[in-house]
């Protein structure tokens, strides 16, 4: 009969009579509604993660629905090399009992049940082994098949029309017909994949401060890869294992290996005792081990068989290698058709770095910065707060400014009392401080170095010249390790210990150094201008050159020298103002404030002046005595004044305002 669809159409039946000059209404009957048998299936296997040998069990369920269906015949052919039947094993569970029928070679088998009524239901069973020769990662589909027919009679209904059949699961649409009785449900066993994993067994150093998940740049890391591999055949394999991650530059490089070694007799792996090989750019080295075609012969699924091995990397001297960076190692077994096993990454190693930090102090005796006064450089070394383990071969350079003459290093101080550093590490040569033997660091926030450099403030300088020194400490990541680490046999460019040498080729970060810098002001910016000096320095070296010599005179005031000038009144509280909250170098803008505030504040008390051989006191409220005759900014209050004549000039402003000082 023509497709009609159950739900959907409807039948209809009419009549009608005619006869010779005459009718009948016509009748009908209807409308009568199809109705349609419904089969279902459902097939699931036990467990579906299998290996080599391994049984299995398939479960199938054919549940009728709503009609009743006829001649209901289920087909499952097992597929060729994955799994064999066991003989046997076919069995009916429970529900409806079909005639069973397997073939003879046990390659898949039929059921059949003559009705399956409205709900109805038969469960069948068998077994299947997983054969010696699956490939890790396969999968093996197996389909049931189930097929019926709406009345089980083939033959026509009638013989008045050719297309009065039943329908059935035959797929045939001759005369329009539609026979798609059929249904079908697979099952998937999943062969399994090899697994890796990748665990860190030490860090060549261990110890209080770089514990062994701990590394510093340019330590070593060793790690175990161990490979499982399941039952059956693994071709063609390879191991990769990548240092870092594989979007940036690696952050180790591979060093060395151990001969793998397998668990079992039964795992035979043909390469195993092969070198490993390099692939990828310098930046970014992958180390392969070629195993090959890898048998398991083992039928025993409670116990792994394995390959494992030791790999030894290092960390590199990279710019993402930092304090508190993980860095990543992975590995991962390939095999024939590009197939893949899980990445192992480990990440259990963070980079530590160590930090030091430096002070550096100058104090200047005598008259705070002339020609002859005494200068003392402190300079403090220890280990930063922030720091996180030792600094190794520490050094310690300074260049001594040559306004500084005959420095002197008078003391080394350590606070570690065990292995202290001493004046034996350091060399003064001239102006320069350098170590030439390099020391240890270990960390501890309690420990200090202190040095001290004694020398003799020496000129000419110039005009508000300020005295600066600098001082640079440098450490490293590693002991006694200059130079490529080796063995490297990736030629990785980063196999370098992480230094202080702000170099960009032995490593691509070399940022362990720290600077200190102190300085302080001359007091000779109109002695200077006095004695003819400038700041052009061809002029400089032509005085020095000629070999000229002079004798200049000085005074003595409250048990102390000066060369320039000493005075008493409203210019003595101004420099007394001055000096009071004096930190640093001073120019002529530094005058500003305190003459302001001695302007606020200022009396102008009565001042006395008594001179060598003149009874009578002068009676004033500013006095100056000059050794010289210019003063700051140029100014001249004593004009016939002479340095060297053996006297001091006396200069009296008798006016007890600020202005007074002006005319």
């Amino acid at each position: 009969m023509e497709a009609k669809i159950a739900g959907k159409d409807a039948i209809h039946n009419k009549a009608k009579l005619d006869w010779t000059g005459h009718s009948l209404p016509d009748v009908s009957a209807g409308p009568l509604t199809v109705i349609e048998p419904k089969i279902t299936v459902s097939k699931s296997v036990a467990p579906n993660n299998v290996q080599a040998g391994d049984t299995v069990t398939y479960t199938i369920v054919v549940s009728g629905h709503d009609t009743t269906a006829r001649v209901v015949k289920l087909e499952d052919i097992l597929p060729t090399g994955g799994i064999t039947y066991v003989q046997g094993s076919l069995k009916h569970i429970s529900g409806v009992t079909p005639k069973l029928s397997v073939s003879g070679n046990g390659s898949g088998f039929t059921a059949e049940w003559n009705t399956l009524d409205p709900h109805e239901t038969s469960t069948l069973t068998f077994s299947a082994t997983v054969n010696a020769n699956v490939v890790s990662g396969q999968r093996i589909r197996n389909d049931a098949v189930v097929r019926w027919t709406s009345l089980g009679d083939p033959s026509p209904i009638t013989t008045n029309y050719a297309n009065a059949v039943q329908r059935d699961g035959s797929g045939s649409h001759t005369n329009n017909q539609l026979n798609n009785y059929k249904t079908q449900n697979r099952a998937v066993l999943r062969v399994e994949k090899p697994h890796v994993t990748k665990t860190l067994i030490a860090t060549s150093i261990d110890d209080t401060n770089n514990t062994n998940t701990q590394a510093v740049i340019g330590e070593t890391a060793t790690y175990e890869i161990t490979v499982t591999i399941p039952q059956g055949h693994t071709p063609a394999a390879r191991l990769l294992d990548w240092m870092g991650d594989q979007s940036s530059p690696d952050q180790l490089a591979y060093v060395s290996s151990s001969i793998p070694v397998v668990n079992s007799s039964a795992l035979m792996v043909p390469g195993l005792t092969n070198a490993p090989v390099y692939e990828g750019t310098t930046t970014q080295r992958t180390v392969r081990w070629d195993f090959g075609d890898i048998v398991n012969t083992d039928t025993n699924p409670t116990t792994d068989e394995t390959i494992t091995f030791a790999v030894v990397t290092r960390v590199l001297n990279v710019n993402n290698n930092i304090q508190g960076v993980s860095v990543a190692n992975h590995a991962q077994l390939k095999w024939s058709r590009n197939s893949l096993s899980n990445v192992a990454t480990n990440q259990d190693v963070k980079v530590i770095e160590p930090k030091l930090t430096t002070s550096k102090t100058a104090v200047v005796g005598g008259l705070g910065g002339n020609p002859g006064d005494p200068v003392t450089y402190t300079i403090i070394i220890q280990q930063d707060a922030a720091s996180a383990t030792d600094a190794y071969d520490v050094t310690l350079d300074d260049i001594i400014p040559a306004e500084i003459g005959s420095p002197v290093l008078t003391n080394v101080v350590d606070t570690d009392t065990i292995n202290p550093v001493s004046s034996a590490n350091f060399q003064l040569s001239g102006n320069t401080l350098t170590t030439p033997l390099p020391f240890d660091m270990k960390k501890d926030l309690g420990r200090t170095i202190t040095l001290t450099i004694d020398g003799i403030l020496q000129g000419p300088f110039k005009a508000n010249q300020k005295i600066t020194n600098t001082n640079t400490v440098r450490w490293t990541s590693l002991p006694n390790s200059s130079g490529p680490l080796t063995p490297n046999p990736t030629s990785s460019p980063y196999t370098y210990e992480r230094t202080g040498s702000r170099s960009t080729t032995d490593g691509q970060l070399n940022n362990y150094s720290k600077t200190s810098s102190t300085s302080f002001p001359v007091n000779t910016v109109d002695l200077a201008k006095q004695l003819g000096f400038d700041c052009d320095i061809n002029r400089l070296m032509d005085k020095i050159d000629s070999s000229k010599t002079f004798a200049i005179d000085a005074g003595e005031a409250n048990g102390q020298l000066f060369l320039a000038v000493a005075s008493v009144g409203f210019d003595a509280e101004v420099v007394r103002l001055l000096s009071a909250r004096r930190t640093g170098h001073i120019d002529h803008t530094t005058w500003v404030r305190p003459i302001l505030q001695a302007l606020g504040g200022y009396q102008f008390p009565k001042i006395r002046v008594r001179n060598e051989g003149n009874e009578k006191a002068v009676h004033t409220r500013w006095a100056f005595v000059f050794n010289v005759p210019r003063y700051a900014l140029g100014l001249r209050f004593v004009a016939e004044g002479d340095c060297a004549d053996g006297r001091l000039d006396l200069c009296c402003f008798r006016g007890g305002r600020w202005w007074n000082g002006l005319r």
